[in-house]
């Protein structure tokens, strides 16, 4: 595949043209192609920062040139080249635009609220609706919470787990599944202390997890420093540690 054949895929792509078994195909080698991600983002970026006309602009009049521009290397029979200086002015423009805003985004901090929505997920749920027993809980809460939290019906889930809270205040599994749901409620204020909590605690189950989470509740908080000092403690090997390299790149 050449480069005009990947840049029109990617064009494609982005625009949503793609379907069936050529949507399926480029998915595919975009988990296996670091180099062809890569570009695929930074088209998206590019195309974005600059509404995506010059980028289009840039490639038809380059196309026009590369159709046109066609200089005989034969000695006996040179061609003379006309130069469209009009022509030549929206080339540089475009060019120029591009270069600006490429700079622009990789020398700009992203906003917390995009760095927080493209990495937050909520945490998969562990517990077993078969284990409300050995948790001492409500065998009708216990499950109506786990059953709620798997639906992302944030409002049921949370009062479900207030109540498993009441009976267990110190339950970790409760307090860690309860502050994402806080969280995925846009209420990072209130997840913050009890993420803050597990972390204090030591907790081995949890304790990575919840540092994770309670850096993207200072993001969507808007509390970049905060957000910054937890992910600079995430070391490779721990929960999110890639994630939490490249938010730190973009900080």
């Amino acid at each position: 595949m050449n480069l005009e054949e990947k840049y029109t895929l990617i064009e494609k792509y982005l625009a949503e043209e793609m379907q069936g078994e050529e949507l399926k195909n480029f998915e595919a080698q975009l988990q296996t192609d670091d180099k062809l991600k890569e570009e695929l983002g930074l088209h998206r970026q590019v195309a974005e920062t600059l509404k995506g006309e010059k980028v289009h602009e840039l490639r038809n009049v380059l196309n026009d040139i590369d159709e046109n521009w066609n200089v005989s290397t034969k000695k006996d029979s040179a061609k003379i080249v006309k130069f469209n200086f009009r022509r030549i002015l929206t080339i540089a423009a475009a060019v120029a635009l591009l270069v600006i805003g490429y700079q622009w985004l990789t020398n700009s901090n992203l906003p917390s609220e995009e760095l927080y929505a493209s990495n937050f997920e909520t945490y998969p749920m562990l517990l077993n609706q078969r284990s409300a027993e050995e948790n001492n809980a409500s065998p009708v809460t216990y499950n109506n919470a786990i059953t709620f939290y798997n639906k992302k019906e944030f409002t049921q889930a949370e009062a479900a787990f207030s109540k498993l809270l009441q009976d267990q205040p110190d339950n970790v599994s409760f307090q860690f599944y309860q502050a994402n749901i806080l969280l995925a409620s846009q209420n990072a204020a209130a997840a913050i202390p009890i993420f803050q909590k597990i972390i204090d605690g030591n907790n081995p189950l949890f304790e990575e997890q919840a540092r994770w989470y309670l850096s993207l509740a200072y993001l969507q908080l808007d509390q970049k420093g905060n957000a910054k000092a937890l992910l600079e403690k995430i070391h490779d090997g721990q929960f999110k540690s890639k994630e939490a390299s490249s938010i730190l790149k973009q900080l």
